[in-house]
C-alpha cells in the first residue's frame, strides 16, 4: 500500500439505483443517520452506508463533506430520489 493510501481507498461500496451503479464516497462522509418507520433511528456505521441506501425501509440523512471531489462526483452522477420507494 502506498504511504498516502488510506483504508477508505481500499474499500469502495457500491450503491445501485434504478439499474445505475455508482461508487459511494465513504471518505467524504461526516456522518449518516437512518430513520426507520418504527422510530428506532440510529447512526449508520461508515461501511454500512451503501447497504442502508439500498434498504427501502429506511430514510437516510447523509451529512457529506461537499469539498470532497468524490462526493461532488457521486452527487452529480447519482439521480435524486423523490417520493415513495414502493
Amino acid at each position: 500500500m502506498h504511504k498516502d493510501q488510506s483504508i477508505f481507498d481500499k474499500y469502495t461500496p457500491t450503491v445501485v439505483t434504478e439499474n445505475l451503479t455508482h461508487p459511494f464516497p465513504i471518505n467524504g462522509v461526516v456522518f449518516a443517520w437512518a430513520m426507520t418507520p418504527s422510530g428506532k433511528n440510529h447512526e449508520i456505521p461508515l461501511f454500512d452506508i451503501a447497504d442502508a441506501l439500498n434498504d427501502p425501509e429506511l430514510s437516510i440523512w447523509l451529512h457529506l463533506n461537499l469539498t470532497n471531489s468524490q462526493v461532488q462526483r457521486w452527487l452529480k452522477n447519482t439521480p435524486p430520489h423523490t417520493g415513495s420507494r414502493s
